[in-house]
């Protein structure tokens, strides 16, 4: 995924199975799975943590999980129209069922 940069060096030339990406249609991210929040969480939005901020949520708010760090999820609101990506608590998320 896009979202994680490896410390190996990229090659020279695209995989052969590279599709080329149009700048108005960015890739969309991998789900892993759907996360509902269980718990309120405020936090300075200028921290950050491998280049994403922390996001805000309270109860109730539905998030589709595309990474994993710890104890972070790398996510975003199904309901934020910016559609930004950033760092949730998994301890205060319960995973939904696909």
């Amino acid at each position: 995924s896009g979202f994680f940069s490896s410390a190996m060096p990229m090659s020279d030339s695209p995989p052969e199975d590279a599709t080329p990406v149009q700048n108005d249609h960015p890739k969309e991210p991998k789900v892993l799975f759907l996360a509902a929040s269980v718990y309120e969480f405020n936090i300075d939005r200028a921290r950050r943590e491998a280049g994403y901020p922390y996001l805000t949520y309270v109860a109730g708010e539905i998030f589709d999980v595309i990474g994993e760090k710890g104890e972070l999820w790398l996510a975003r609101n199904q309901d934020d129209p910016t559609k930004q990506v950033g760092w949730i608590w998994n301890k205060h998320f319960a995973k939904l069922s696909a």
